[in-house]
């Protein structure tokens, strides 16, 4: 079984979900309800949405240099190098 990491909404944190995995989605309910589709994810493509975590990251100062997944955080190339620019300012 390949492992692939995911984020979902900050507000299913300690909560019982279900998750469907099939070849064109991956589905998230929580009590029967649908929360989250998505494509699935692979190993270098990881399922990783910056709007799921940012919040907490925020909070914890130096959280967001160290997150493992931190380089699939960025929408597009843009936010990139606008990062990589003001890290070294």
């Amino acid at each position: 079984m390949n492992k692939v990491a995911y984020t979902v909404p900050s507000r299913l944190a300690g909560t019982e979900v279900t998750v469907h995995v099939g070849e064109r989605e991956v589905s998230v309910y929580r009590s029967g309800t649908l929360v989250l589709k998505r494509a699935p994810a692979t190993a270098d493509q990881p399922g990783i949405d910056y709007r799921h975590i940012i919040d907490s990251l925020v909070k914890k100062a130096g959280a967001f240099r160290r997150y493992q997944y931190r380089e699939y955080l960025f929408p597009d190339m843009r936010f990139r190098q606008a990062h990589e620019r003001c890290a070294f300012m």
